[in-house]
């Protein structure tokens, strides 16, 4: 009956992940691809609309697309519709407009719950100042700040109550089952329980002003909190509230119910729990998007046996120093970790490969710029580890000789205090020594490694919880594209394009002699700003991909080269 119950527990749940989570998607940050005008464009006649083209759909449900002319005024209709599946945004314009510069400021919500904003301008007949534009785009990058600020303290406050919850269930099911019924463990995992229901809760009020860039007096608007049960991330956060109410039953009957019963409800509610974060995060866009979520879930689930073992063995197991808790728990939990460690490291090298893929990106971006600063701070926490391994080893695992060795008998394991446990199993020799014998300098030692590790890990889960609200370095790198080829024995040109992607570029073609030395060719349609620098500014490259590049030089009265270069935009 017990089992059939288990099985029952289990089926129920992951049924209702199954009906519920494919129709969330996750992706990342959308990419403005092209607009139309472009960007510090002049054109001849006004326009009748402004388009916006993304890599993926938007929502326009918070944000909006206003156009300034150039006294600050809006000339937009205010009725803005999407093309194409949602990737085009399309604000029409009125009639008559004046010559000047325009600025259009955009504001929509991508398919991950992140807000993205800008500005760009485009001018009709001439160009004029756009003062109150530029004040206007100012604003606008600052509006809804505090609701960023506080829905990344948030989602911290998530990511510890969850590691902390799913890792503590896990190490009382896996290495301590005699654990569940200690007041320190149950108090632990109770108060990570109200960590996780704050952060969601904390998540799903102030999603709504940093999304549509209002004040928090806004985050108790019951209009704005039902717009955000309609995105996404409101439905994934609704989700992961039934979740929690289902953890809250397993913590309840904790040590009442047969463990099979309870682990089975519990490991079925930590996925789902695991995998409403990656939900809305970066895993399930991109190339190997197939890969990327269960590849999160494992790194988070790594993540979680990790740290919240680290926080249950220095605020329960090593502060109590019984030495039966001790000789079970530890050499358990020298191997638990070890292979938890190599599954984050793996799935962490996969994930931070998928959202870099330049070796440039890692100093060049502020995505990259925390990732190092989180691969330094976990490399330290492995150091510390393999400290703290190498201790458990010499106190706990140290060979005896056999005439002093610790025999685990059918009826109990008598250790070093004088104190048995129940085993009922067949004598056997154990090679090990009992805990109890441990030095407590040792203990104490111990204690404080982990201590330092579970504080670095702290650090780790803040640094996380801004990652996810950073664009992926991948979609946010623009580097300078240089290269340069020969164009005969004895003149080699070089050539620049900035920023290399889509929208108006700047070229720059440098030429120079078998020595190095900078010289002019000639007749040439370029602008020459010094000896053997020529540029083209203001080029038009209006799509994302590869584009061919010919650069036709003319070394004398009838002989012309011409060389072509490969420039990829993004």
């Amino acid at each position: 009956m017990t089992s059939i119950r288990s099985k029952s527990v289990g089926v129920v749940l992951l049924v209702l992940l199954l009906l519920v989570l494919p129709a969330v998607p996750a992706s990342a940050h959308a990419t403005l691809v092209q607009s139309t005008p472009a960007d510090s464009s002049v054109i001849g006649r006004a326009p009748a609309e402004v388009s916006l083209r993304y890599d993926q759909p938007v929502s326009t449900a918070f944000g909006a697309v206003k156009v300034l002319a150039p006294d600050g005024s809006r000339v937009d209709t205010g009725q803005v519709t999407t093309r194409d599946g949602g990737r085009t945004v399309v604000e029409p314009l009125r009639a008559s407009l004046q010559p000047g510069t325009y600025t259009i400021l955009w504001r929509v919500l991508s398919a991950d719950s992140h807000t993205v904003f800008g500005a760009s301008t485009f001018s009709i007949g001439k160009i004029s100042a756009t003062g109150a534009g530029t004040a206007a785009a100012a604003e606008q990058a600052g509006e809804g700040r505090a609701a960023q600020d506080l829905l990344d303290i948030s989602r911290w406050v998530l990511y510890l109550g969850l590691l902390l919850l799913v890792g503590g269930l896990a190490f009382v099911f896996v290495l301590w089952p005699a654990g569940q019924t200690v007041r320190g463990v149950r108090r632990m995992l109770r108060v990570s329980w109200v960590l996780a229901l704050v952060g969601s809760v904390g998540g799903l009020l102030l999603q709504g002003p940093y999304s549509e860039g209002l004040p928090l007096v806004y985050a108790f608007d019951p209009e704005l909190i039902v717009k955000v049960l309609q995105t996404p991330y409101g439905m994934v956060t609704a989700l992961r509230l039934i979740l929690l109410i289902a953890a809250a039953v397993v913590l309840l009957r904790l040590g009442r119910v047969r463990p099979r019963v309870l682990g089975a409800a519990s490991g079925v509610v930590s996925v789902g729990l695991l995998l409403s974060t990656s939900l809305i995060g970066h895993a399930g866009d991109g190339e190997l998007a197939v890969l990327g979520l269960p590849a999160d879930v494992l790194h988070l689930s790594a993540a979680s046996a990790w740290l919240g073992g680290l926080v249950l063995l220095a605020a329960v197991v090593l502060r109590r120093r019984s030495p039966a808790d001790l000789a079970v728990v530890m050499p358990r939990w020298s191997r638990y970790a070890e292979f938890a460690v190599v599954v984050l490291v793996v799935t962490g090298t996969f994930a931070g490969w998928r959202q870099v893929r330049e070796p440039g990106a890692l100093t060049g971006t502020t995505y990259g710029r925390l990732l190092l600063v989180k691969v330094g701070l976990v490399a330290i926490m492995l150091v510390l580890a393999a400290v703290a391994r190498a201790r458990v080893r010499r106190s706990y695992l140290r060979p005896v000789p056999q005439s002093a060795a610790v025999l685990l008998t059918r009826a109990s394991l008598v250790t070093a205090g004088g104190g048995s446990i129940s085993t009922g199993r067949d004598s056997a020799p154990v090679t090990g020594i009992p805990a109890g014998a441990a030095p407590p300098g040792a203990v104490r030692l111990l204690r404080r490694s982990v201590f330092l590790e579970t504080a670095i890990a702290l650090v780790v889960l803040a640094v996380t919880a801004v990652l996810v609200s950073t664009p992926p370095a991948k979609d946010n790198y623009f580097p300078v594209f240089t290269n340069s080829s020969s164009v005969t024995a004895d003149l080699r040109i070089q050539v620049e394009v900035d920023p290399a992607r889509v929208g108006l570029n700047d070229m720059h073609f440098t030429y120079t002699d078998g020595a190095g030395k900078f010289v002019d060719v000639v007749p040439v349609q370029l602008l020459r700003t010094a000896p053997g620098h020529y540029d083209l500014t203001r080029v038009e490259l209006s799509t994302v991909g590869t584009w061919q590049l010919a650069v036709t030089t003319q070394t004398s009265d009838i002989d012309s080269t011409t060389t072509l270069f490969t420039v990829r935009t993004r």
